[in-house]
C-alpha cells in the first residue's frame, strides 16, 4: 500500500471505514498506528474521532475516511448514526480480556446488524495487542472460528509494534475493491472534495460531518447529565416558583362609615317615633 501525500486532494474512491469495539480495547492506537506510524496511550474516545488518509493500492487512488468510535455504552445512541454508509467495519478486541472478545457476539455484531445500511458491507475482525503474548486469553483459533461463523475477514495485530497494522487495512480495502456495489459507491466522489462540498439546498443532512462538531456534540452529551446531577443547579431548576405556591391573599371588604343624618332627617325621625301629635282640651 502506497501512501499518498495528504495534501492531495484528487482521487478516484472514497471509502468510509468505521472501527468499533469495547472500550480500551486500542482502537484509537490502530488508527494512529495507521495514519501517522506513531504509538500512543491514549484516553478513551469521547463520542467519535476522525481522519483521513489517502493511498494508492491496485492502481486506485483512494480517500479512506476513518471513524473511531467510543466503547463506553453511554455514548451509543451517537455512535450507531455512523454506521450508516460505511464500506468496511473493523471489530476489534483485545487478545489479553476475554471480556472484549465475548461482547463481539454479544453486543457490537448486533449492532451492525441493526445499524449498518449496507448489506455488502464488508466486516474484519482484529486481535489487537499480540505484543502481550504472555497475557493472551483469547486463542488464534477462537478468532479464526468467531470470523467464519460471522462472514469476517480475520488479522491479528499490535498497535505498539505496528505488526500487521496495515495489513488490517490493506485487506479490507481490497475486499471492497472486488465489490462492484461498494464499489459503485465509492466512485461517486472521484474527482471531488466533498468536505468542502455545499450541500444542496434541500438537503437536510450530510453524509459525512465535521469532526469538530462531532466532539462538541458528544462532550455536550457527556456533561450535560454531570450539570444536572449537581445539587446546586437541580435546587436552582426545580425550586418551585414563588407565584404558584402562595397562598392568595384574602381580600376584606371594606366597611364604609354609615353616613351622618342631616338636621331635617333627624327631625322627620324623630317624629315618627313620637307618633302623631296629641290635642289636648282646653
Amino acid at each position: 500500500m502506497e501512501v499518498a501525500s495528504t495534501s492531495q486532494q484528487e482521487f478516484d474512491y472514497l471509502f468510509k471505514l468505521l472501527l468499533i469495539g469495547d472500550s480500551g480495547v486500542g482502537k484509537s492506537t490502530l488508527l494512529l498506528s495507521f495514519t501517522s506510524n506513531n504509538f500512543e496511550d491514549l484516553s478513551p474516545t469521547i463520542g467519535v474521532d476522525f481522519k483521513v488518509k489517502h493511498v494508492t493500492l491496485g492502481g486506485k487512488k483512494l480517500k479512506l475516511a476513518i471513524w473511531d468510535t467510543a466503547g463506553q455504552e453511554r455514548f451509543r445512541t451517537l455512535t450507531s448514526s455512523y454506521y450508516r454508509g460505511a464500506q468496511g467495519i473493523i471489530m476489534v478486541y483485545d487478545v489479553t480480556r476475554r471480556e472484549t472478545f465475548t461482547n463481539l457476539s454479544e453486543i457490537w455484531a448486533k449492532e451492525i446488524d441493526l445499524y449498518s445500511t449496507n448489506q455488502d458491507c464488508i466486516k474484519m475482525l482484529v486481535g489487537n495487542k499480540v505484543d502481550k503474548e504472555s497475557e493472551r486469553v483469547v486463542a488464534k483459533k477462537e478468532g479464526i472460528d468467531f470470523a467464519r461463523e460471522y462472514g469476517c475477514l480475520f488479522l491479528e495485530c499490535s498497535a505498539k509494534t505496528r505488526v500487521n497494522v496495515e495489513q488490517c487495512f490493506e485487506e479490507l480495502v481490497l475486499k471492497i475493491l472486488e465489490t462492484p456495489s461498494l464499489l459503485a459507491e465509492g466512485s461517486s466522489g472521484v474527482k471531488k472534495n466533498i468536505f468542502k462540498q455545499k450541500p444542496p439546498e434541500d438537503a437536510t443532512t450530510n453524509s459525512i460531518i465535521y469532526p469538530q462538531c462531532q466532539m462538541i456534540i458528544a462532550v455536550a452529551i457527556w456533561l450535560i447529565p454531570k450539570i444536572l446531577s449537581n445539587r446546586l443547579v437541580s435546587s436552582c431548576i426545580f425550586r418551585p416558583r414563588p407565584h404558584l405556591t402562595e397562598k392568595p391573599k384574602q381580600v376584606v371588604p371594606h366597611l364604609s362609615k354609615p353616613a351622618t343624618a342631616s338636621p331635617t332627617k333627624r327631625a322627620q325621625v324623630q317624629q315618627l317615633e313620637m307618633g302623631p301629635p296629641r290635642l289636648e282640651w282646653m
